[in-house]
């Protein structure tokens, strides 16, 4: 093999070698969007929001509704179509765009790069809106550069009384104690590797040398 051909292969090898070992130094594993005073990570793939309150309403039922919402927007609007009891208690309800069609005007606020609070209203069976609760933010910044694969609702318990403290002493009225947790379920989206860029650099630089030894 002459030196010219050598040379080349050299730099070929060599170039490659950087490429990786660029590669290695510049990859980090990237970490969720601190969530806030609300949100928290967990388990690096998921946030959760945890509610606990209590409200009540002049009404006597054993069943409740929750409608999970971003911003001021209260029309699109995930497990607004759910009645809960308290045999629910220890379940988790996951919602995709397969169960509900606004699933996608929620992940669209969640990832367009804008802070939006997030708001979960406690219901009646009837309608009627007993309790609304608004997480601060979701930090820094959104899930913009995530994909939320679903979104869950964890109730960890939930206690309904008629006619629980009955502040009008007439007997209707039903008094609600709940601790539920909003999950999001997320993956990073890729980012464009410089790899790519740094080894068509390296073969264009090559073919050159290449071109000027024949």
């Amino acid at each position: 093999m002459s030196n010219k051909y050598r040379f080349v292969t050299k730099f070929f090898l060599q170039s490659i070698c950087f490429v990786i070992s660029f590669g290695a130094l510049t990859h980090n594993s990237s970490s969720l969007a601190n969530g806030g005073s609300d949100y928290s990570i967990r388990n690096g793939g998921t946030v959760f929001w945890g509610v606990r309150t209590a409200g009540g309403g002049e009404i006597i039922t054993n069943e409740i509704g929750f409608e999970y919402g971003i911003g001021t927007n209260e029309t699109s609007l995930l497990y607004e179509n759910l009645v809960f009891d308290e045999q629910d208690v220890g379940k988790t309800f996951t919602v995709t765009a397969t169960e509900d069609p606004d699933f996608n005007l929620i992940v669209e606020k969640l990832t367009n790069g804008i802070i939006d609070d997030v708001f979960l209203n406690l219901t009646f069976a009837n309608g009627d809106k007993i309790e609304s609760t608004t997480s601060d933010s979701l930090g820094n910044t959104d899930f913009q550069g995530w994909e939320i694969n679903s979104i869950d609702l964890v109730i960890n318990s939930l206690e309904i009384t008629t006619p629980g403290n009955d502040p009008n002493g007439d007997g209707n009225w039903t008094q609600v104690t709940y601790d539920v947790e909003s999950i999001i379920n997320v993956t990073k989206v890729p980012e464009p590797s410089p790899l790519g860029g740094l080894l068509g650099l390296c073969c264009l630089g090559g073919i050159t040398l290449l071109k000027k030894f024949t």
